[in-house]
């Protein structure tokens, strides 16, 4: 190759719900929901991998909690359970949280 880095297509199945919300999130922003996407899933990329060791301070935006696994819910609820963050905020994350874990146990 010539140094020019290769891009590959994804194909992500997502909920109309969140596929409106990051829609509308694109366009508040000027850019493509290509564009959007490639660069969340870039900053995403970008994080730290945790351990148990490390402060609880990489959480997931509250927009994407509707394309978590049940299995990533859980974790993220503890996290946030456990984060330093305002009552208001942490109480909001956690009822989200709550609300797609129990749709996923109505299903």
């Amino acid at each position: 190759m010539n140094g020019e880095s290769m891009t590959k297509r994804l194909l992500v199945n997502v909920e109309d719900s969140l596929h409106s919300k990051l829609k509308q999130r694109a366009a508040l922003e000027g850019v493509s929901l290509n564009a959007l996407c490639a660069r969340l899933l870039e900053e995403s990329d970008d994080r730290e991998p945790q351990t148990q060791t490390e402060p609880t301070n990489s959480l997931f935006e509250p927009m994407l909690y509707i394309s978590l696994p049940l299995n990533l819910l859980r974790e993220e609820l503890q996290r946030v359970a456990h984060a330093t963050l305002e009552n208001r905020e942490k109480s909001s994350r956690m009822m989200k949280i709550n609300s797609e874990m129990a749709k996923r146990y109505r299903r």
